[in-house]
């Protein structure tokens, strides 16, 4: 029984099975995240139970794999020092729950602080019966979504947030159970009228506006009640003799009486009425009855409030984008010997924790709900707190707190950055914010993490992992040289491969009306190259109108070149010649309703026809409501209009240039970082032959004057002389500010060259010419065609080298590695997958030219869907030499593994193909591209399993946490599990064969897809720096999900025939 028991956990099959339930679990949880917060996914998956269980067996199965596939010999040492190194990461993972912890502490300047609040929830619980004390802080996790079980026998203790706290240590036992929980609660008050409150002067010697509030009496007549007020008897709803009987029917109050009343109403408004006894009447607010001689006003009525507490929303994400996060309540009950007691306790992540004490019996209980506080051996003090930004910008890029630590004797300073942690008696302090509110910054906030051993115990495995990985290279008996020696035997074969060309269409004037117009106005292309290289301060940074010009037309219309002109030439038609640049179709629209509306023939719409005859922006309202909408809530039509806002919002800045100067920002102030828009005269030091330099204008305002009378007469002499005076004077005042000269062409050159834009088509159609090519050699194996395949396959090469010089000129410009955004990692992605391509294009030139179309297929992806190409600062924790190490490898495994998706592709389509014919031709090439594939995959699955836990890494340098489940570093775990699930197949029955890994790689795929894309558009997390707007999966992921269904089920058929 135990052998078989043994013998079933070491099993391939069961193992397979775990990796696939962690990755569906891990991957489910990402989701929970998105929608009800962090705390909701360790609720339910993270920190529960059977996720902890599933990991212990899966690092005992592993273990056991480990021995009987006898793994511990000198032969096979590059695969224990692999596998091994997971071992010791899971037990580091342990470590670092049980024993680790973290925290925030806020220090405001000048305060020394040892103490921090934790980064998780507790339940804190202190009894004492006065001679003995019990103490507990129960870490807690529970959700709004985990209590459905809460009260069902059985599943209640397995996966609800039920909880029971017992102990019979003290005087009389106790118990502490969970009875509900409740998150995002909000308190709503009920008023039930109870009464009437009657006023009366306390002082008889005073009257009217004499009486101050204090000399006042009230007195509440409840219903059903007898109440004497000075001398009176009053009632409500109960009509006894010889009183003042009120009646409170149907929201109205009357009166009735054994006395005669005077009744005046406040303020007075003519004489009071006078009610005889026995008579009823009616009574208002704010009414004076005067009584026996007595004064008495009917100010309001009595109300019975009752406080009704309830959950707005299941959510309970904390990072700020949570409208509906308020606070969580527990409901406890507590037992004292047959006594028992509901405690409600209040708190959540994030707040101080408020006590709540009580006796029970004779035992005397202190209780919070929320976070707790660790107490440091040692004290902070913030001695300054610092926030740098980008010159000419609000953007930070960099925040810093100088603090000294004092530990006894030992006192020291430090300065604690982005990436620069403090690290301290095992404890490690990372900026995390800071005051943003003040100009000098009052507080800092500190990250704080305590986990020595499981950090130690996890590097170990990370650098195992990494020496298992090159070992796998260069050990004979791997499945990486297993591989190699198969794919050396093979023998060159044929292919048929079917394709289909892609057309695609420009951009095409359908209305020529108003061409006519911009051409006979158009700036010179001449003096607008000139214009390019004067320097704008734009989002900050100092870069050429050569960069700015293009960024601005590319947002206003998506295009790259408009109307046969130049950015440059358009951004001076725009400034010069407002009025008919008004009514040019420049504005971008990309919903056919709207364009319907406007009567756009294409999707391109003026200005001028957005403005009704007021000159209001026609969908103003639709608009404005639009901007009052949460995200989730607006509609596609909603969410055009808002992008239309912005092209609008652009496009009038720039023509209103001349009059408010509120876009260019070219003249530096010396000694000052951030730039204007206006410099008199006088200091641009202009000759007075081109404009008396006493005059009070503008100096930019004076270059368009002078540009519109040039671009008139069609000669631009004093224009360039000007241009000339501006550069000069930014040079002068500019300071460091200016780049050097080689720079600033280098980034004009890398816009009028736009070579990623111009390699889709490159990649395209060299892809295409050498499939062609390749098809051709089968049948007519010739020099000649030899011959073309290698001169392609070199053109394949030189394009691979521009792409590479592309990336370069980025990186210099940027000062940054260039993936930073979602449009540098797709370029950076291309050139990895061309890479893998070049790598395995040695032993098959089909790998290379199947390589070059998905490449080029990519690279359309980044040009239909608009990814922004624009050069950006980094956000400062980005400003890391690891996002060079991180970034750059896990980016590069995405091409490998796409690669081996498109090639497990291409060999699905060879077996639809396949007849008896050319059976053993097919066959062949199938196992050529399979090998290769694998291959493909296994330096993929490496590369993406070192740029993971190098990101852990630099997480760890960071911000003292390597591991917090975020959903970027999730779902790279679950493509790491996918693909060692995929290269593990062959080990399973019924999972083998050439089909079946080729259908997994393309699959495979899709996780990649979610791991960058996904979680970027569809999740929320730490890595909101590379996101985009939320959107839902676009159609385009479903077609391609149903074509390769049915490719699959083709090549299915197929190849069972054959």
């Amino acid at each position: 029984m135990i052998n078989r028991f043994i013998k079933f956990l070491s099993s391939m099959k069961f193992v397979v099975l775990l990796l696939l339930i962690f990755a569906f679990s891990i991957g489910y949880a990402t989701f929970i995240e998105n929608d009800f917060g962090t705390d909701s996914a360790k609720a339910l998956i993270y920190n529960t139970w059977w996720f902890e269980l599933l990991l212990i067996i899966l690092g005992i199965s592993l273990i056991l794999n480990m021995i009987k596939h006898k793994v511990f010999r000198k032969e096979k040492l590059a695969i224990l020092t692999f596998h091994l190194s997971f071992i010791l990461i899971l037990v580091g993972a342990a470590i670092t729950r049980y024993t680790g912890y973290e925290g925030m502490m806020q220090i405001n300047k000048g305060e020394s602080k040892n103490t921090f609040i934790s980064d998780g929830v507790f339940l804190q619980i202190k009894v004492h019966d006065k001679d003995n004390q019990y103490s507990l802080d129960k870490n807690m996790y529970l959700s709004g979504i985990t209590k459905k079980f809460d009260h069902t026998p059985i599943l209640k203790n397995l996966f609800s947030n039920y909880f029971l706290v017992s102990n019979s240590d003290l005087k009389n036992n106790f118990s502490i159970s969970y009875s509900d929980f409740e998150t995002n609660i909000q308190d709503s008050v009920s008023k039930e009228i109870s009464g009437i409150i009657l006023s009366s002067s306390s002082n008889s010697e005073k009257k009217g506006t004499e009486l101050s509030v204090n000399e006042f009496l009230h007195k509440d007549i409840f219903f059903g009640k007898e109440v004497r007020f000075k001398d009176v008897n009053f009632t409500v709803n109960n009509i006894q003799d010889s009183s003042v009987n009120f009646i409170f029917e149907n929201d109205r109050v009357s009166c009735v009486s054994d006395y005669n009343i005077s009744v005046s109403t406040m303020p007075p408004t003519g004489e009071p009425l006078i009610f005889m006894s026995g008579t009823e009447f009616e009574i208002k607010k704010m009414s004076l009855l005067t009584i026996k001689g007595n004064k008495y006003m009917f100010g309001d009525f009595s109300y019975n409030q009752d406080t009704v507490s309830y959950s707005i929303s299941d959510n309970m994400d904390n990072s700020g984008n949570n409208p509906n996060r308020t606070i969580d309540e527990l409901v406890l009950e507590v037992k004292v010997g047959n006594k028992t007691k509901k405690v409600n306790l209040r708190g959540r992540k994030g707040i101080p924790p408020s006590f709540t004490k009580f006796q029970l019996e004779d035992l005397y209980f202190t209780l919070s709900y929320g976070p707790k506080y660790y107490t440091l051996p040692f004290h902070v003090r913030l001695d300054s707190a610092e926030v740098d930004k980008y010159p000419g910008s609000e953007n930070p890029s960099s925040y810093a707190s100088q603090v000294t630590v004092i530990d006894g004797d030992n006192i020291f300073p430090f300065r604690i950055f982005m990436n620069n942690i403090l690290n301290y008696r095992g404890f490690r302090f990372y900026q995390s914010n800071i005051d943003t509110e003040t100009k000098n910054p009052q507080w800092t906030g500190l990250s704080v993490n305590h986990d020595w051993w499981g950090t130690l115990i996890t590097y170990i495995g990370y650098s195992l992992m990494l020496l298992g990985m090159i070992l796998s290279f260069f050990f004979k008996k791997t499945r990486f040289n297993t591989l190699s020696k198969k794919l050396n035997k093979l023998t060159k074969s044929t292919l048929i491969i079917l394709f289909s060309l892609f057309s695609f269409s420009g951009f095409s004037q359908s209305n020529h009306n108003y061409l006519d117009s911009i051409e006979e106005y158009k700036i010179n292309e001449g003096h607008s190259e000139k214009f390019e290289r004067l320097l704008i301060q734009h989002d900050g940074r100092v870069k050429p109108i050569s960069t700015f010009s293009s960024e601005i037309i590319r947002k206003v219309s998506r295009s790259e070149k408009i109307y046969n002109q130049t950015p440059s030439q358009v951004l001076l038609g725009i400034i010069c010649y407002p009025e008919i640049w008004s009514n040019i179709p420049l504005l971008k629209i990309q919903n056919e309703q709207l364009l319907t509306e406007l009567n756009s023939k294409n999707d391109l719409v003026s200005f001028n026809s957005l403005l009704n005859d007021d000159g209001i922006y026609i969908y103003y309202e639709e608009t404005s409501s639009a901007f009052n909408k949460a995200e989730s809530e607006r509609s596609k039509r909603e969410k055009e209009l808002l992008k239309l806002w912005e092209r609008i919002n652009i496009f009038y800045s720039l023509k209103s240039t001349q009059i408010e100067n509120s876009s260019l920002t070219i003249f530096p102030v010396k000694n000052i970082q951030k730039w204007t828009t206006k410099s008199p005269l006088k200091e641009l030091k202009i000759p007075n032959e081109i404009v008396d330099s006493n005059r009070s204008i503008n100096g930019l305002n004076l270059y368009f004057d002078i540009l519109k009378f040039c671009n008139d007469k069609n000669n631009f002499e004093a224009a360039d002389k000007l241009l000339i005076i501006i550069q000069k004077y930014q040079i002068d005042n500019g300071g460091d500010l200016i780049p050097s000269k080689w720079k600033l062409d280098l980034e004009i050159m890398y816009n009028k060259l736009n070579v990623f834009h111009k390699l889709f088509y490159f990649y395209f159609f060299s892809g295409l010419i050498s499939l062609i090519l390749l098809i051709f050699q089968m049948f007519y194996n010739n020099k000649w065609i030899n011959k073309s395949i290698r001169i392609i396959k070199w053109i394949i090469i030189s394009g691979i080298f521009i792409h590479t010089l592309g990336l370069i000129a980025r990186w210099i410009i940027s000062n940054h590695a260039p993936w930073t955004n979602g449009y540098e990692a797709m370029i950076y992605t291309v050139w990895a997958t061309m890479l893998a391509g070049l790598i395995f294009s040695r032993k098959s030139d089909l790998t290379l030219s199947a390589t070059t179309l998905v490449s080029s297929m990519l690279l359309l992806f980044t040009w239909i869907s608009y990814l922004d190409p624009t050069i950006t600062n980094v956000v400062p924790v980005l400003n890391s030499y690891w996002l060079m190490i991180h970034v750059s490898v896990i980016v590069s495994s995405y091409g490998f593994l796409i690669m081996g998706g498109f090639l497990g592709l291409l060999s699905l389509i060879l077996m639809i193909f396949k007849s008896n014919k050319n059976k053993e031709i097919i066959n062949s090439k199938i196992s050529e591209l399979t090998i290769i594939n694998e291959k493909t995959l296994i330096i993929g699955l490496f590369m993406l399993t070192i740029g993971t836990f190098l990101g852990g890494v630099w997480a760890n340098e960071s911000w003292g946490r390597y591991w917090g489940w975020d959903p970027k570093e999730t779902w790279a775990l679950v493509s790491i599990l996918v693909y060692a699930f995929i290269l593990h197949m062959r080990f399973v029955p019924g999972l083998q064969g050439k089909y079946t890994f080729n259908l997994a790689s393309v699959i495979g795929v899709y996780s990649v897809l979610m791991t960058y894309f996904g979680v970027n558009y569809l999740l929320s997390g730490l890595h909101s720096y590379a996101a985009g707007d939320k959107v839902s999966i676009p159609m385009s992921v479903w077609v391609s999900v149903l074509i390769v269904i049915i490719i699959a089920i083709l090549a299915k058929l197929n190849n069972n025939k054959k």
